[in-house]
């Protein structure tokens, strides 16, 4: 009687911890923001300036008029190297501020960027439940942001994964389908 006890309290417990498991949990590792998430989205800012997508001297595209982020939006993408592998990279400059307008942006494209959203699409096995993207948010300094809670947003960050999943295609990418 007592193993028939044990064994289903055993069972109840591992039932239990299945169905507790946090909404949008990623593949295995930290979910985001720990010291190799800080150490690759370092990584991938610096191929970014090199690549000229980001920076001072960064290339521009034509500004419109973000429908999700509700702001003034200019994306880029591209291939950078980072530590021996080439990987597609989608920036999402947004601007913000009162009365932003796309010619404000066309103006100075400097001026009211807040956010420089990034997805690098990792190695094959990174996070295969989620097409192995990372996610980035930076300031425009290149500066990793903070969500509420303090937790850098760099890796596998779920409010991005959640948003991303509900793209057309089978790609996670709203600009168009890979």
């Amino acid at each position: 009687m007592r193993k028939i006890f044990s064994t289903g309290i055993i069972f109840s417990l591992i039932l239990f911890a299945g169905l507790t498991q946090i909404p949008n949990q990623v593949s295995s590792g930290e979910p985001f923001g720990g010291p190799e998430d800080v150490k690759f989205s370092e990584q991938l800012w610096k191929a970014m300036t090199d690549a000229r997508l980001v920076g001072n001297r960064s290339i521009t595209a034509m500004p419109y008029t973000g429908s999700v982020h509700k702001t003034i939006l200019i994306t880029l993408d591209s291939t950078v190297h980072i530590g021996g592998r080439t990987g597609l990279v989608i920036v999402k400059k947004m601007y913000q501020g009162p009365d932003i307008s796309i010619d404000k942006v066309i103006n100075d494209p400097t001026k009211n960027l807040k956010i420089v959203a990034v997805m690098f699409k990792r190695e094959k096995g990174y996070d295969p439940d989620n097409k192995d993207w990372f996610y980035t948010k930076f300031d425009p300094d290149g500066t990793p942001q903070k969500n509420k809670k303090g937790k850098l947003i760099t890796g596998r960050a779920g409010k991005c994964i959640g948003c991303h999943q509900s793209a057309p295609g089978d790609d996670y990418v709203y600009s168009y389908d890979r």
